[in-house]
Formats: C-alpha cells, sequence, structure tokens
C-alpha cells in the first residue's frame, strides 16, 4: 500500500496556469462578453422551443441583437486606431446599458405571461393546439436566463464604467501610436523629349 502511495505522490504534472494573453478589451469585461454569449445562447434555444411565443417574441431579437452587439464589439476592439481617432470604450458602456434595459424588457414580458397567461400557456395547449415542445419549466428557465442576461449586461456596464471612472480609457482600447512616414518623395523622372 505504500509503495503505490510513493508512486503517486511521485507523479507530476504540467502546470495548468493559463498565460496572459493580450485579450482585445480589458480582462474582467472579456468573461462577463464569454458569459452574456453563453446565457444569450442558452436563451436562444430555450426560446426556440416555443418559437418565442411565451416571450411575447422579444426574446430571439435580444439574442440576436445582443450577438450582434458582442460581436461588434469585439471586432472593433481589434482593429488598428491612429490618434485621430477617439476611443469608442464610452460609447460601448452606453450601448451596454441599452442592452440591459432590452433584456429588462424580455424579463418582464416574459414574467408577466409566466404568470399572467396561466390557463392560455399550460402544456397541454401550447403542445395539443400548438404544437409546441415545451413546457413550464421551459418557461421558468427562459425567465432565470432573460434575468441572468440582464444580470449579466449591468454588470458589463458598470464594469465598464468602474474601468473608465478610475483608469480612464483602457490602454487596450486607445490608438497605439503611430508611426511616422518618411515623407521622401521620389522625384518623377521625364523621359527626355527630343524637339
Amino acid at each position: 500500500m505504500s509503495s503505490s502511495l510513493r508512486r503517486l505522490r511521485s507523479i507530476s504534472f504540467p502546470s495548468a496556469k493559463i498565460p496572459d494573453a493580450p485579450l482585445p478589451m480589458p480582462r474582467p469585461l472579456f468573461y462577463l462578453t464569454c458569459t452574456s454569449l453563453f446565457f444569450t445562447t442558452i436563451a436562444l434555444i430555450a426560446s426556440a422551443l416555443d418559437y418565442g411565443v411565451l416571450s411575447l417574441w422579444v426574446t430571439p431579437p435580444a439574442c440576436v441583437i445582443t450577438y450582434i452587439f458582442h460581436i461588434t464589439v469585439i471586432v472593433l476592439s481589434r482593429r488598428p486606431r491612429n490618434i485621430e481617432n477617439p476611443s469608442y470604450f464610452s460609447t460601448v458602456i452606453v450601448c451596454t446599458y441599452i442592452m440591459a434595459v432590452l433584456w429588462c424588457t424580455a424579463f418582464v414580458t416574459t414574467m408577466t405571461v409566466l404568470l399572467g397567461y396561466r390557463d392560455a400557456f399550460t402544456p397541454e395547449v401550447l403542445h395539443g393546439h400548438y404544437g409546441l415542445p415545451t413546457t413550464r419549466d421551459t418557461q421558468r428557465l427562459q425567465c432565470a436566463l432573460t434575468a441572468f442576461e440582464f444580470a449579466t449586461m449591468v454588470a458589463i456596464g458598470v464594469q465598464g464604467h468602474l474601468i473608465a471612472s478610475q483608469e480612464g480609457d483602457p490602454t487596450a482600447w486607445r490608438p497605439p501610436p503611430v508611426q511616422p512616414r518618411s515623407n521622401s518623395i521620389m522625384p518623377i523622372q521625364r523621359a527626355p523629349t527630343d524637339y
């Protein structure tokens, strides 16, 4: 028994430390963005089960708009910028708060349908009349996911606001220094003309 324990203790594993690779945005915002994309994907799948009926068709467009927003932010943060162009970090923060209002609307709408129309959207009616493969549990899941997405968007906005107020625009989002170009212009050589 003791020899097997010694062999187990002698096994060494490589370090599982994640390297600090440069990210297109500040690290907390990147993690929150990945979390938001995860919740959005699950919310879109849950909403697709009932074709958006149980959220009064608010959750599917909110998911699509959220994908467009996050992809745009990631793509814009990867583009090279120059000094003349201002940073768009404060614009992203404002747009994040607008997205939080959209997700709050999706949450309120989904809760209203869940609590206000209990008889109209029973599993028997949904499956029998509409042919939807959904239950009350998928409705509750949608409510929870819209609440989580609302909280995630608020967290992104607040975290971005704190970063902007403490540090200014993040260095990853500031324009990089522009290398001066040489102004040596090659003279145009004209062919000799014989007159």
